[in-house]
């Protein structure tokens, strides 16, 4: 049996060429599309001042379990302890 050849013509020109992107196309791709306005800016200080105003825990929600708890009505799900414990295990870095 022979091997008949399927060449028709011109090989490089069914190949595609790659594309070249000059340095100065790829440093503009990377800037922002947008330009800063005033409305853009973070004042420091005003959010420093909202964080440290906002309360870490929840006193009311607090107070609510207590009362719950001392008063028996509070539902202890062992199940879902044990679930968000072993959630909190795996997305721990490893550290061994």
């Amino acid at each position: 049996m022979a091997i008949q050849s399927v060449n028709t013509g011109n090989v490089t020109s069914a190949v595609a060429q790659p594309k070249v992107a000059s340095k100065s196309t790829i440093d503009n791709q990377n800037q922002p599309s947008h330009t800063v306005s005033s409305d853009d800016t973070v004042n420091l200080k005003t959010i420093e001042r909202t964080a440290s105003s906002t309360p870490i825990v929840d006193e009311a929600k607090v107070n609510e379990i207590k009362v719950a708890l001392s008063s028996g009505s509070y539902a202890i799900n062992p199940e879902r302890i044990a679930s968000k414990m072993m959630q909190l295990d795996f997305n721990l870095p490893n550290t061994t």
